[in-house]
């Protein structure tokens, strides 16, 4: 066969003459763009001839016919003349002989600017090649099926991996020290991003409380969570809440549910139709709370929901947990391990805003400085542990002496402070050391002793006796030893010419008087 030489004119008139022929023709460039394809080659192809004009040939065939022409193609480019005959699959899925004839076209600088394809299609094969190819489009099935199965798959694994991820951040606020509603409000969030379609909230149950008193959600109205909220709080255990049985609940249809009458309408306005309810319960089996998932539809709780339910309630336990334990660790850092009075380092903390308020406001307060008179000698006479419950006797009295907006705190021994705060005048601040000094006068009963007991009170008022801290102190001190000096069981305010007074041997007496070593 010869090589095909032609102009550009020649070449114009011979793909005139080529697109009306009845054998499929084409011609492809050195990039394997399509640039002409006749009547027959586009009917062949399957596609309008103008919309395959500069289409790569890869992009028309079948993989497998472009991958047995490629070869003979490139040698055509090269300028060498090519001929293929074989099998193929056709786009139907029917299988065909053909006989293709690759021209290399060549320019008038003699270079080739392409190849021109001549196709003849011959008889399909036998029914034996037919089986051949249902058996490839069975297989290519299969990879279809299991290429779905395997993304279903990739797609589960990286909603674990983000689960994991998401548990990973809510655990580092939980041991970051997070306040709680912070924490639960995140758990909340992390339930709604990661379910199939539901809404969180996350109900409370107050220490020692019966019902739920707090609600922590996500997206949920407030309204319908209040709704919520006191339905679960009564003690006619109506919607079968895990707060009185600590065991999960899924309502399957809201609307129809009786226990959930007084609210279905509710739940409808607010587009909710079914629930998945979990308790929260401690390592100890105490119930903390309730979780909750509510769906727009009426559905059963998809498995992967109750899974993440399952260890986001487990979330929330350990947010409980170490939420109780800080605050423990936090009462006992303030708190005098004995008479469960604020100790002196909240002593100092509440002095400290006591005058920053006094300051801000121009208003007065008094700091009371209390010491037993004579304690160590029942100490010395009947043994600590004797001693030990008559403070925590005293401290209850005390306790009961003062309003709930003044603060009583034991610095250690038998020393103890009051800070007062809004009162009228001076008077109303006396009257409290003498309400002091009558309720400790009653005996106390502490096993088969009957002790009574006296007091020396110490009055400082801010601002004219002190207005820093340490003048405070020191002059409620000073007041109080003078009260001491004054023989005992008595209250005294500070005055000036106390501390003239009171010398460095003059306190030294009191204290030995107070040892009992005087």
């Amino acid at each position: 066969m010869v090589h095909a030489v032609f102009d550009n004119r020649t070449l114009d008139k011979l793909i005139e003459v080529l697109d009306v022929m009845p054998t499929p023709t084409a011609f492809i460039d050195h990039a394997l763009r399509l640039k002409f394809a006749n009547q027959a080659g586009a009917a062949w192809l399957n596609q309008p001839a103008a919309k395959l004009y500069g289409t790569q040939i890869e992009e028309l065939v079948d993989p497998v016919i472009f991958e047995r022409m490629a070869g003979y193609l490139r040698r055509a480019l090269s300028g060498s003349p090519q001929h293929f005959s074989g099998g193929i699959l056709q786009s139907s899925g029917r299988p065909a002989l053909i006989a293709a004839h690759f021209v290399p076209y060549r320019g008038a600088d003699d270079g080739i600017e392409g190849v021109f394809i001549f196709l003849e299609t011959q008889a399909e094969y036998p029914l034996m090649s037919a089986q051949r190819a249902r058996n490839s489009h069975d297989r290519n099935s299969s990879l279809i099926a299991a290429n779905a199965r395997l993304q279903k798959e990739v797609a589960i694994h990286r909603r674990a991996e983000s689960l994991l991820d998401a548990e990973k951040q809510n655990m580092e606020l939980i041991c970051a020290g997070k306040n709680l509603q912070s924490v639960l409000e995140k758990l909340c969030e992390t339930a709604e991003r990661f379910s199939q379609g539901g809404r969180c909230a996350i109900l409370i149950v107050e220490p020692g409380r019966h019902g739920l008193l707090r609600d922590i959600t996500a997206s949920l109205p407030a309204s319908f969570v209040k709704t919520i909220r006191e339905l679960l709080s009564d003690k006619g255990q109506r919607m079968g809440s895990p707060a009185f049985h600590d065991q999960p609940v899924y309502v399957e249809d809201i609307v129809h549910d009786p226990a959930w009458t007084e609210c279905s309408a509710l739940a409808v306005a607010h587009d909710i139709r079914s629930a998945w309810l979990m308790p929260i319960v401690s390592a100890s089996g105490d119930l903390l709370g309730t979780l909750t998932l509510y769906y727009r539809t009426r559905r059963r709780i998809p498995r992967l929901d109750q899974v993440l339910v399952k260890r986001i309630c487990h979330l929330a336990a350990l947010a409980f947990q170490h939420n109780k334990s800080a605050q423990q660790l936090n009462y006992l850092a303030t708190h005098d391990a004995l008479t469960e009075l604020p100790n002196r380092h909240l002593f100092h903390t509440a002095l400290g805003r006591a005058i920053a308020k006094a300051r801000r406001a121009s208003t007065p307060f008094a700091l009371m400085f209390i010491d037993l008179d004579r304690f160590k000698q029942v100490n010395d006479r009947l043994g600590h542990d004797i001693g030990d419950h008559l403070l925590q006797h005293i401290a209850k009295r005390l306790s009961a002496c003062v309003r709930r907006e003044d603060t009583i705190s034991r610095l250690g021994g038998d020393e103890f402070t009051v800070i007062i705060e809004d009162f009228r005048d001076e008077r109303d601040v006396l009257a409290v050391a003498h309400k002091v000094q009558s309720i400790l006068s009653s005996p106390f009963q502490i096993q088969r002793h009957e002790l009574r007991v006296s007091c020396s009170i110490g009055i400082a008022l801010f601002p004219q006796h002190g207005d820093d801290a340490e003048a405070l102190l020191k002059n409620a001190d000073t007041a109080m030893y003078f009260a001491k000096e004054l023989g005992r069981n008595n209250y005294q305010s500070y005055a000036p010419d106390m501390s003239g007074f009171l010398t460095a041997g003059t306190l030294a007496a009191v204290r030995q008087r107070e040892d009992g070593r005087a």
